[in-house]
């Protein structure tokens, strides 16, 4: 997607210098131009990347035609047609009408509320000359970025972090508060905020006005909730419809003149996104680029359970069902692990968020690029749209004393998986009530004491007050959603809502860099509502988990896959790759020193993380769990060490 920043500087003229300093920080290879628009209280910069066949006709900023209105930011507009229909655009005139202009458009017609009418990837400022103000938008759960930070007498914005971080009159401080938060795993940062004080990220569903005071007025306009469940009288019409919305959602997200790849695994949701985008391409005589990862160390799992851990197989299945899919796989033998936690605490962008994945991502994009691929599909939200899998179905009846619809659920749960009446019994009741149970005894005695004082900031640096205020605020515990509710429906509502502003920040950030746009057909907006409004009993029928989404792909993808009863792992040999290397205690034990500098982090839980993998008791899966956790320190130590965000 392209790349925005600008400086709102109300009452005094604009510091050019500090403009400059933005734009220097923004400024990237592949792109095609960079324009600017400095005035006397607004100045606005745009980083143009043309993918779709109307960003030809795109300039940014851009100016209204009745002079009062300045724009700038990124669009992908998904239902063109329909938002041309109501601005009473013939097609002709929407042929030639990129994005940016439809939204100036909009926003003309109906100001504000202009957001309920746009859908797809967005986010956009617009500063009004009459008023003197400014106002910033983000779209409801895409794949975009919007940061800003009050400064003085003026207010930065941009599409990265790092514009504004670029700005040398500021002294950017540590949020505590925030590392505190996000040191303890399932927390996270507070929605909205950063590591850096009072920098900020425009929430999804949220507006922002900024008037010539500098006060800062919040809205919210839209958030994913719990939404009535509706009836049809046969199951294969919810089918019927989940095919009609995801075909939708993928067609208008299918861009003609483009080259378009795709992150696939053996998984339910990006093989559907493969199904129907291939489809789509090959209408334009198009190619799809598949990119998918699998282990080099296989030869250390026994053969009859590499299927667990390697992906190529039934990909491979799946692909050559579809002659329009150019698949490729990527092992990526030369990843240097350690490299890549160097490059991570030296403050390398595409290393900052550093994770087990970090290495086949940026492997797959750098391929990607050298493909030419400009269009990246993935199916990230899927798990919580179109495969979910309904929690605890078995044991919700049992607690509900719904007797018969348990004894008919049990008997087809026994059928379908090919195990007795009182092994399923055991395994979803039994076993899932002695799993809760064991939460709860955890959150009483153990929960509380776990965050009163986060390992991984030493003790003195935050005051036993101000963090239990923090705690006071926090309505969602790590695990809270499995055992405080019965409701399958929420669990999905609440994990979608804290997933998709992270990973929609995180794929706009990876493919910024790389002069890519990201694209998920499962964060569609009319799709996900639809989803939403499935009764939760249709996800998990007859047995089977994920019975809807069978019902609807059963003639598209492969048996196999359709029914595999667990999920591989793409980054399975993470640990092997870490440990292959003799060295790798002394190596580890290097970059800490390096970076020991910090008189906030305690490294006392990294020395016991890199201890532990000298366990030979520990399993190489035990040892991924290890090397997650260790690898967002080394996120952390970064940071604190370089404060950037990515």
């Amino acid at each position: 997607m392209s790349g925005f920043f600008g400086i709102f500087s109300p009452t005094t003229k604009i510091d050019c210098e500090a403009f400059e300093q933005m734009r220097n920080a923004t400024e990237r290879e592949g792109f095609d131009g960079m324009e600017t628009i400095i005035e006397d209280h607004i100045a606005m910069g745009h980083l143009m990347l043309r993918v779709s066949p109307e960003s030809k006709y795109d300039k940014q900023p851009l100016r209204s035609s009745c002079g009062n209105y300045l724009l700038v930011g990124h669009f992908r507009l998904d239902y063109r047609d329909e938002l041309g229909d109501k601005l009473g655009l013939i097609q002709t005139e929407l042929d030639k009408t990129p994005d940016s202009v439809l939204v100036l458009m909009a926003y003309q017609k109906w100001h504000e509320k202009c957001v309920d009418h746009l859908e797809g990837d967005w986010a956009f400022v617009i500063y009004s000359r009459k008023d003197n103000n400014i106002s910033l938008f983000k779209d409801k759960m895409g794949i975009s970025a919007l940061f800003y930070y009050k400064f003085n007498d003026c207010f930065l914005f941009a599409s990265s972090a790092a514009s504004i971080q670029a700005s040398k009159k500021i002294n950017f401080e540590i949020d505590i508060i925030q590392l505190c938060r996000k040191s303890i795993y399932g927390l996270g940062l507070r929605n909205g905020y950063t590591l850096i004080e009072k920098l900020f990220f425009l929430k999804f569903g949220y507006y922002l006005h900024v008037n010539n005071n500098l006060d800062l007025l919040e809205n919210k306009y839209w958030q994913l909730e719990t939404l009535n469940s509706f009836t049809y009288s046969f199951v294969e019409d919810y089918a019927f419809e989940m095919h009609s919305k995801f075909s939708l959602a993928v067609k208008s997200r299918t861009i003609s003149d483009t080259k378009s790849g795709l992150f696939l695994s053996s998984g339910l949701d990006s093989t559907a996104v493969a199904s129907y985008l291939s489809k789509e391409l090959e209408l334009n005589r198009k190619l799809l680029y598949s990119y998918t990862s699998y282990p080099v160390f296989l030869d250390v799992v026994e053969k009859q359970k590499r299927n667990l851990i390697d992906e190529s197989l039934k990909v491979k299945e799946f692909t050559s069902l579809y002659p329009s899919i150019n698949p490729q796989f990527l092992n990526f033998p030369e990843a240097d692990i350690f490299e890549s936690i160097e490059k991570c605490i030296d403050g390398d962008s595409k290393y900052f968020d550093l994770t087990i994945n970090t290495f086949w991502i940026n492997g797959i994009l750098e391929k990607a690029k050298n493909d030419r691929v400009n269009a990246v599909f993935t199916g990230q939200m899927g798990n919580y749209v179109i495969s979910w899998n309904e929690e605890y179905k078995l044991l919700n009846l049992f607690l509900k004393a719904k007797f018969i619809s348990l004894l008919k659920e049990i008997l087809q749960t026994a059928r379908y998986e090919n195990k007795n009446f009182i092994l399923v019994f055991k395994t979803h009741i039994l076993g899932q009530l002695f799993y809760r149970g064991k939460l709860w005894f955890k959150r009483i005695f153990f929960l509380n004491k776990a965050l009163s004082k986060p390992y991984l900031v030493r003790s003195g640096i935050l005051t036993a007050h101000t963090w239990k205020k923090e705690l006071d605020t926090i309505d969602y515990f790590p695990n809270d959603s499995y055992y405080m509710t019965c409701s399958s429906k929420k669990i999905r509502t609440i994990v979608f809502n804290r997933s998709s502003p992270p990973t929609g920040l995180i794929w706009y950030k990876l493919t910024h860099e790389n002069a890519m746009i990201s694209l998920d057909p499962t964060r569609d907006e009319r799709l996900v509502e639809f989803a939403f409004s499935i009764p939760e009993t249709i996800y998990n029928s007859k047995g089977q988990k994920k019975f809807i989404y069978k019902i609807w792909m059963r003639n598209f993808i492969p048996s196999s896959i359709l029914n595999v009863k667990s999920k591989s792992l793409q980054s399975a040999d993470i640990a092997k790759r870490f440990i292959v290397n003799n060295n790798y205690m002394f190596i580890v034990e290097g970059i800490i020193k390096k970076s020991i500098s910090s008189n906030l982090v305690d490294y006392k839980r990294l020395h016991y993380l890199t201890n532990s993998f000298s366990n030979t008791k520990l399993t190489l899966l035990n040892k991924r769990g290890l090397l997650a956790e260790l690898f967002s320190i080394f996120s952390m130590i970064s940071f604190v060490e370089n404060q950037k965000i990515s």
